[in-house]
C-alpha cells in the first residue's frame, strides 16, 4: 500500500492514480485532490465504527467506547497499514485525521451515556480529549510493539485505564 510504503506527505495524485490504474479525469471527478480522497477514507471509517459500535451495543456488549472497542478490531485487522501510519513515515495528517474522527465518535458515545445523568464538573470538551489521548497512546504502544495482545486484549486494557474515571463523571 502506498501508505506504508511512502508515508501520506511524500504521495502525489500520480502515485494514487497508477496505483488504482486509473485516468487523472477519473480520480478529478471523484476528488479534488489527494485530501479529499483523505478525508473520504476517514469519513468511511467512521461509518463503519459507527455501526461496528452499534453491533456490538446490541448484542449487549459495554456500550461505553464501543467505538474505540471497533477501532482497535480494525487496527488489527490491518496491522501493516497502521504501524506504518503511527511511524514518523506515516505522516501526522493521517493520524491527526484518525484521531479527529476519534474524538467526534467519543464526543457521540459520551453524550449519549451523559443522559439521564447529572452534569459532571469536567468539561465534556476536556473528557473526550481525556480518552482520546489515551486511546492514541494505547494504540500506538500497541502497534509499535509486537505484543501478544490482541484486539480484545488491548481493549480491556484500555477499558480499565479510562472507563472508572469516566463512569464516575458521567
Amino acid at each position: 500500500m502506498l501508505m506504508t510504503e511512502k508515508g501520506y506527505e511524500a504521495i502525489t495524485v500520480q502515485d494514487i492514480i497508477d496505483r488504482a490504474n486509473v485516468g487523472r479525469a477519473t480520480f478529478y471527478a471523484h476528488y479534488d485532490g489527494k485530501e479529499a480522497l483523505h478525508d473520504a477514507a476517514l469519513d468511511g471509517l467512521v461509518d463503519m465504527l459507527r455501526e461496528r459500535g452499534a453491533a456490538r451495543r446490541a448484542e449487549g456488549h459495554e456500550s461505553t467506547l464501543a467505538c474505540c472497542t471497533a477501532m482497535f478490531e480494525h487496527a488489527h485487522s490491518h496491522r501493516a497499514l497502521y504501524r506504518g501510519l503511527i511511524s514518523r513515515r506515516g505522516g501526522a495528517t493521517v493520524m491527526n485525521g484518525i484521531r479527529k474522527r476519534m474524538a467526534l465518535l467519543v464526543r457521540e458515545e459520551l453524550e449519549a451515556t451523559k443522559r439521564g445523568r447529572g452534569r459532571g464538573a469536567i468539561p465534556l470538551d476536556l473528557l473526550v480529549e481525556h480518552v482520546v489521548s489515551g486511546f492514541t497512546a494505547v494504540l500506538t504502544w500497541w502497534m509499535d510493539r509486537k505484543t501478544s495482545y490482541g484486539p480484545a486484549e488491548i481493549d480491556a486494557v484500555f477499558r480499565k485505564l479510562t472507563l472508572t474515571g469516566i463512569h464516575a463523571e458521567l
